[in-house]
């Protein structure tokens, strides 16, 4: 397993921890006002505001601190991962190989030729 994909196994797990964080800030939104937690479901970013503004919670700021962490560095794992994997050896290699082995000279000869078309008449009126 390369580096590429490890990192991106990483942020794979950092972002489902940030889901189910996500998921238990819109529980809490739901139990605490119904419309509170439909705007939290419906309108994007306004989980944030409630979860700073209007969520009473025993662990409100440790939540939100780990959820927003656990986003940020997902995310940073998966286009570091994402970089690493499409820029490693192995890769780059592959589509090398894939090229040469291709004839382009034959591809050339198999792009279709479209027929002349008659030249446009002009109508007399």
């Amino acid at each position: 397993m390369d580096t590429g994909m490890i990192l991106l196994v990483t942020g794979c797990v950092f972002l489902l921890a940030a889901v189910v964080l996500h998921i238990i800030i819109l529980v809490h939104a739901f139990k605490q006002d119904i419309p509170q937690g439909f705007l939290s479901l419906f309108v994007p970013f306004y989980i944030i505001f409630f979860a700073f503004a209007r969520m009473d919670h025993a662990r409100k700021w440790t939540l939100i601190i780990i959820w927003l962490v656990a986003i940020l560095v997902g995310l940073g794992l998966l286009t570091a991962g994402f970089e690493t994997w499409l820029t490693s050896d192995e890769s780059a290699e592959a589509a090398h190989s894939e090229i040469e082995s291709t004839d382009i000279e034959e591809m050339k000869n198999n792009i279709p030729s479209f027929p002349e078309l008659p030249p446009l008449q002009k109508k007399e009126e």
